[in-house]
């Protein structure tokens, strides 16, 4: 990300949490922000308390900025409690791995659904065990995909009509009223209609 937003010539700057010294990536690319003033290493050797301040890093937010973040879901979920004064649609982050269904969702039943691909002009049916990516695989309709677990936003796709079961841990409020992530989230009506 720091390479394409080099190449941008976009003002950033990345905070780098570890905790300690042999967790840290060792690269020349972050070498090289560490010396330019793009980067801030934070080691906390297992005390958070000793790592990166969060509540003064992101107590103020700049117009226009973007807030990017991964990490642990404790880390998370204290960068999403420092962050709520923040506008929601420049908030990002991705998760190390799904959250489970207790953090994200009550557990749904699945029903089987109808796709409707409107570019294509085609219509699968998706089946109560499978995916919406696992019936246009079927049907030899691919779609790039990456987790399958609803958190990378790699099969992003957007629905022109119908009501998505949205199931990922990706997308914002906002997102979520033009777009679906395909790999787990499913439909409460009985079609859904997809720019594919």
């Amino acid at each position: 990300m720091s390479s394409e937003l080099k190449t941008r010539g976009a003002d950033f700057h990345l905070h780098y949490c570890a905790r300690n010294q042999g967790k840290t990536i060792q690269s020349n690319e972050l070498m090289e922000l560490i010396n330019n003033g793009k980067a801030t290493i934070y080691h906390d050797n297992g005390d958070p308390s000793n790592g990166i301040d969060l509540k003064t890093t992101l107590k103020e937010y700049g117009d226009g900025e973007h807030l990017y973040f991964c990490g642990p879901t404790g880390f998370m979920t204290a960068i999403k409690n420092e962050t709520k004064h923040w506008p929601p649609e420049h908030i990002h982050y991705e998760h190390f791995s799904a959250v489970s269904q207790e953090q994200n969702l009550e557990k749904k039943s699945n029903t089987e659904f109808l796709i409707n691909l409107n570019r294509s002009k085609l219509k699968f049916k998706v089946e109560a065990n499978e995916s919406i990516i696992d019936s246009l695989r079927k049907n030899n309709f691919f779609i790039e995909s990456s987790c399958e677990e609803g958190y990378c936003g790699t099969c992003l796709t957007r629905y022109l009509g119908g009501e998505p079961d949205h199931r990922d841990t990706v997308l914002n409020e906002k997102d979520r009223k033009n777009f679906i992530l395909i790999c787990c989230s499913r439909s409460n009506s009985p079609e859904l209609v997809l720019d594919l």
